[in-house]
């Protein structure tokens, strides 16, 4: 019998030979490359649309499963999914869910209103955990969204208030929760109040 390699069966595309990081990969062109849209990813765009179609169920989720099981791939895809939608890569998200689950992508679509596009308005802010306090990731995660978000956010006076909140973290000087909330608080009333 001749001995075969596993390296001559299988082949692990590029992609999938390192764990999905939002932060560096939602930035990334070509980060929906390969995406599968699994059944439970399907589940769990189930829930999103489902909130968006009636705002007084859940509005948060939790996703639990093994290392590799496929959580912060689904969450880049889903924040993709939500994001811009003139971005090429939210383009692709839609495209998948539109092929991959034709019934869930109209509903996705009927929910935003015109029928035809994809959802405007959410702006992601991503976050990973890390050994470090919350406050500093939520206003890292806040500052590194508003940057992104270039120019596809209205006029948003925000990162004059964001500055020195940052600058404080730098001294060591953590602001309060209710500082942060009050943040996030008012880039969500001025994103409304643009439209």
């Amino acid at each position: 019998m001749n001995n075969v390699l596993l390296s001559d069966i299988f082949h692990v595309k590029g992609r999938y030979q390192r764990s999905v990081h939002l932060e560096r990969d939602f930035y990334s062109e070509n980060s929906l490359n390969e995406y599968i849209l699994t059944v439970t990813a399907q589940e769990m765009l189930d829930r999103i649309v489902a909130t968006l179609e009636n705002e007084t169920s859940s509005q948060a989720w939790s996703i639990t499963g093994p290392y590799g099981s496929g959580k912060s791939a689904f969450a880049l895809y889903a924040a993709k999914l939500l994001g811009n939608s003139d971005d090429p890569t939210t383009q692709h998200a839609v495209n998948l869910l539109r092929n991959g689950d034709p019934s869930l992508y109209e509903r996705f679509i009927s929910t935003n209103g015109n029928g035809s596009k994809p959802t405007q308005g959410f702006y992601p802010v991503l976050i990973s955990g890390e050994r470090a306090p919350l406050s500093i990731s939520l206003l890292r995660g806040l500052e590194r969204g508003i940057t992104a978000a270039n120019g596809a956010l209205p006029d948003i006076s925000l990162i004059q208030d964001l500055e020195p909140l940052l600058d404080r973290v730098e001294r060591n000087d953590l602001p309060s929760a209710s500082e942060i909330t009050n943040l996030y608080e008012q880039l969500t009333q001025q994103i409304c109040a643009a439209g």
